[in-house]
């Protein structure tokens, strides 16, 4: 049996400006072309079926890309749109594989209703949903990351891991999952983070039966927590285990553990089958 080995993870937040949007319009632009929603999606549906609380049929929505970067919807500059006539979204070239992006449409398609509740884009989605621009206006402004909140040492923060699904087959959609740390304001008071200069990074292990451990080297910086008591940052990482940048995790029973700033979160079980 070969020993455990250490496998690099890539993640996080994404900052970029991604513009999308969601209107009762007639469809997709006549540039835009069909095309088959890599396996990823799949694990991506699961994460906005479990942060929205609501459950939909993945295989009912037609994908589109635009051939440019962005494309007109009523007279705005998008990168994404999802069409509720036919349960279509659309993706501008070169986005497919943003995940915040298509987490975005894939909320809407869930929802079925056009707007931004708040609630939902910055609550309960937060993070793992992109929301800039139309979304903020209509989700009634960003949420308060505000620089003078005293610092708060990562040890008083509430760590967790979220595995999804937590029980993933090589033969259905190439294994493909996610795992997620959320890092929660414990505390009565408006904090923020403190950051240790020694451990500035969101990562996660894997430890299991199956010869296979991971460890994320590379995520960003971990942003600050501002926020009253029970505000949650969430950091996603989207994983296939026989994929050349994810380590080649092979079948097997795990446990995974995230870590924010040196506090560990509590372990949770995986497992890999065939």
């Amino acid at each position: 049996m070969v020993g455990p080995t250490i496998r690099r993870f890539r993640g996080g937040l994404l900052l970029g400006l991604v513009l999308s949007a969601c209107r009762n319009v007639a469809g997709p632009p006549s540039s835009a072309v069909p095309y088959a929603p890599p396996p990823m999606y799949a694990a991506w549906w699961q994460l906005m079926e479990r942060c929205s609380g609501r459950e939909g049929e993945f295989h009912s929505i037609h994908w589109f890309v635009a051939p440019n970067a962005t494309f007109d919807l009523e007279g705005e500059t998008v990168q994404g749109a999802y069409y509720p006539d036919g349960d279509r979204i659309v993706i501008a070239s070169g986005q497919t594989r943003d995940g915040r992006l298509v987490r975005h449409e894939m909320l809407h398609a869930l929802l079925k209703k056009p707007g931004h509740p708040r609630d939902e884009f910055l609550g309960r989605c937060g993070d793992i949903v992109v929301c800039v621009a139309a979304c903020l206006t209509d989700a009634g402004g960003p949420l308060d990351t505000s620089t003078t909140a005293p610092l708060a040492d990562a040890a008083s923060m509430t760590v967790e891991t979220v595995v999804t699904p937590n029980e993933a087959y090589l033969s259905k959609y190439d294994g493909w999952f996610t795992v997620m740390v959320t890092v929660t304001n414990a505390s009565p008071r408006r904090v923020r983070a403190s950051m240790p200069a020694s451990d500035q990074s969101v990562r996660f292990w894997f430890t299991g039966i199956g010869d296979g451990e991971g460890r994320n080297l590379d995520a960003p910086l971990a942003l600050a927590p501002a926020g009253a008591a029970g505000s949650t940052r969430r950091f996603v990482f989207t994983v296939q285990p026989t994929g050349p940048e994810y380590g080649g995790l092979v079948p097997g029973s795990y446990t995974v553990q995230g870590v924010f700033a040196g506090k560990s979160a509590a372990t949770v079980p995986f497992s890999l089958d065939w």
